[in-house]
């Protein structure tokens, strides 16, 4: 097997105290920083898929969550729509009843300036009427 690849891939990659190191252990060090290094990559990849089933619990559970969180949005969206098409109604029937009132008051004080113009006209018809009478009585008697 030729290394020089790696060599190359890795030059500067570790510090000289991490090259020297092992050069500097025996077989059964190397062997026994073997075992502790595979036993500590064992224990991180175990301790990862114990999270990773934690880690899709928890995301089933996020999921549902935001299932009734979207839901409760539309819900929301639902009644906002309802409650803007109550308030235009509301608003038009106030308006209308507003104007209706207008109108009637308008309407009343028109019949009001008609029948005070009709009673004055009314007056001066009886004044007439009865000065007429008055003097037809004069001429009787």
């Amino acid at each position: 097997m030729d290394f020089s690849s790696c060599r190359e891939w890795f030059l500067n990659y570790f510090t000289p105290g991490e090259v020297n190191c092992p050069r500097a252990r025996t077989h059964y060090g190397l062997y026994q920083a073997y075992i502790v290094g595979e036993a500590n990559t064992r224990a991180a990849n175990h301790q990862i898929v114990r999270e990773w089933r934690t880690m899709v619990k928890e995301r089933a559970d996020w999921e549902k969550y935001r299932d009734s969180l979207v839901k409760e949005v539309k819900s929301y969206e639902i009644a906002k729509a309802a409650f803007a098409e109550e308030k235009a109604k509301f608003e038009s029937d106030r308006k209308s009843e507003e104007w209706g009132r207008e109108g009637l008051r308008g309407k009343l004080c028109a019949a009001e300036e008609l029948l005070s113009k009709e009673r004055a006209e009314f007056k001066k018809i009886c004044e007439k009427d009865n000065q007429r009478a008055y003097a037809a009585r004069n001429k009787i008697t």
